[in-house]
């Protein structure tokens, strides 16, 4: 069957770049033809452009935030080239199936016309409106053949709020009734369906947990550093004063060193800095001691790998993927938000024969649903 995978931006996320590899890979393993539709971030058009200007004015002429810069161009996006310079190198390596760049719905409408035997939507945050750049493009709606097969994978609304408006809501509700099977990645995203779609949805994994340990090794050559292990990986995506507080403390209570694992582009102006490929970000948890991270994919490798991690919320990206996430494996006193919490967690250790059990059943499950959605 020829399959297109709908996914946001492959661009510098780590995790958004490789659970969209590993489900394509995953497909082609079972016999598909498989392209990644390659959906671009969203042009500022005039509109957003004047909503920002009249925000950066308030903030400089009313707030005395004298540093606001009125330039669309910003100093990140001149340093983005350089700052993601590996991550780059990985994609152009890596996904050799991405269709032509996809900008507008002409690109998308070019692109697809009758090309494909079926449509797979997903992971990550693709039925989020402010993540994904055509939300109605993510429900298929510039499909009109009734044969074509639509599956949504591990799909997600990010939060547990419903963020879509009654007119939104109406228009998604009669194209998600016309999808053949639908998966979401989070158990409120199965209550979300059911209440405001008026769908049933399953609850299955995140691609990236489709693969094993040892699948991750073998594909990207990871290697362990037995000489050289003994740090804290910390991965962390909004930094700010309370974060960098209580990875002082886990490094402090753990006494080990911590690397870091990202930057943007705001902590990085005045430094010669480069975050690295998804290959070495890989690498650097596998050795890993301890995982302190922010991130939902963070969370997520550091169990793939067997390690004894802390997550630190992240309300703005979205708690209720953490929760979800967390609650599967019992694992839920992972995720912390003050000190004392967390030096209750350090004292404690995952039990990851009981977890992997765990995994290698939901695995089962969730790669059962795949297969017999495109049956």
């Amino acid at each position: 069957m020829k399959l297109a995978i709908l996914t946001q931006p492959i661009s510098t996320n780590y995790g958004g770049i490789l659970q969209a590899y590993v489900l394509q890979a995953f497909l082609r393993d079972l016999g598909h033809d498989v392209v990644i539709l390659n959906f671009k971030e969203k042009k500022l058009n005039l509109y957003d452009k004047s909503v920002i200007f009249f925000k950066r004015f308030v903030l400089r002429y009313f707030l005395g935030r004298k540093n606001i810069d009125f330039s669309f161009e910003s100093k990140y996006e001149a340093i983005k080239p350089s700052l993601f310079k590996e991550t780059f190198d990985f994609i152009d390596k890596y996904f050799t199936n991405l269709s032509s760049p996809i900008h507008n719905r002409r690109d998308l409408m070019r692109i697809v016309g009758h090309h494909f035997d079926g449509y797979i939507v997903g992971s990550d945050q693709v039925w989020r409106p402010i993540y994904s750049p055509d939300i109605k493009a993510f429900f298929i709606d510039f499909e009109h053949s009734d044969t074509v097969k639509r599956v949504a994978y591990a799909a997600s609304f990010g939060v547990d709020t419903w963020e879509y408006s009654f007119w939104l809501t109406c228009k998604v509700r009669s194209l998600v009734k016309k999808f053949d099977c639908i998966s979401v990645r989070e158990s409120s995203g199965v209550e979300m369906c059911r209440k405001r779609l008026k769908v049933d949805a399953t609850q299955v994994l995140d691609p990236t947990m489709l693969w094993s340990e040892i699948k991750y090794v073998r594909e990207f050559g990871l290697k362990k550093n037995e000489v050289n292990g003994n740090f804290i990986a910390a991965y962390i995506l909004d930094l700010d004063d309370r974060k960098s507080r209580l990875i002082r403390e886990v490094a402090n209570d753990l006494a080990l060193d911590v690397t870091n694992l990202y930057k943007n582009g705001y902590q990085v102006l005045q430094e010669s800095f480069s975050n690295p490929s998804p290959v070495c970000w890989l690498e650097t948890i596998y050795n890993a001691s301890f995982v302190v991270t922010d991130s939902f994919h963070g969370c997520v490798f550091a169990i793939l790998f067997k390690k004894q991690f802390v997550v630190l919320g992240n309300n703005r990206r979205g708690t209720a993927r953490f929760v979800s996430l967390l609650e599967q494996f019992g694992l839920l006193d992972r995720l912390v938000d003050d000190e004392s919490f967390m030096r209750n967690v350090l004292m404690k250790n995952i039990d990851y024969d009981r977890v992997h059990l765990l995994l290698e059943e939901k695995r089962i499950q969730s790669i059962g649903f795949l297969k017999e959605s495109l049956a």
